[in-house]
């Protein structure tokens, strides 16, 4: 971050840009990098520890080779959301018939993506935009900071 090196340069410099540079570095900190502090109580009990979101983004190229092993890739990579992109069919189809003891996912087939979650959906897969301008998929999923 440029702040680290302007707000010490400020003090040698001139001390009335100082407040300046602290306000800028602390609008970048908190309001553009979305950095935030844990509430003591968390930092007691340990909430959120141990637990990550692990999210797989996968780009095909509309490649058919994918579906030849996808069971054995869900598993592998142990994620609890993953989308692919350029998904073909027969790769859609192979998500799907995962047997559900080896690859625990629903799967949802939108456009040229799949997206597989092991979280509860809460908005429907949405896609938006152009295959030609570039689209975007949009969707929620419920997901707490307790580990499984």
């Amino acid at each position: 971050m440029p702040w680290l090196l302007l707000v010490p340069l400020s003090l040698v410099a001139r001390r009335g840009v100082t407040a300046i540079a602290l306000v800028g570095a602390v609008v970048t900190l908190f309001y553009v990098s979305g950095f935030e502090v844990p509430s003591p109580s968390a930092i007691r009990t340990g909430a959120g520890a141990g637990k990550a979101l692990r999210v797989v983004t996968y780009h095909t190229d509309r490649s058919v080779t994918l579906a030849q092993r996808i069971d054995t890739d869900l598993l592998a990579w142990d994620a609890d959301l993953i989308v692919v992109q350029d998904c073909a069919p027969e790769v859609g189809a192979a998500m799907m018939a995962a047997p559900p003891g080896r690859a625990p996912y629903q799967v949802f087939l939108e456009s040229e993506f799949c997206v597989a979650t092991r979280l509860p959906m809460r908005a429907r897969v949405r896609v938006e935009g152009t295959r030609t301008e570039g689209r975007a998929l949009s969707f929620a999923v419920e997901w707490s900071i307790r580990t499984r």
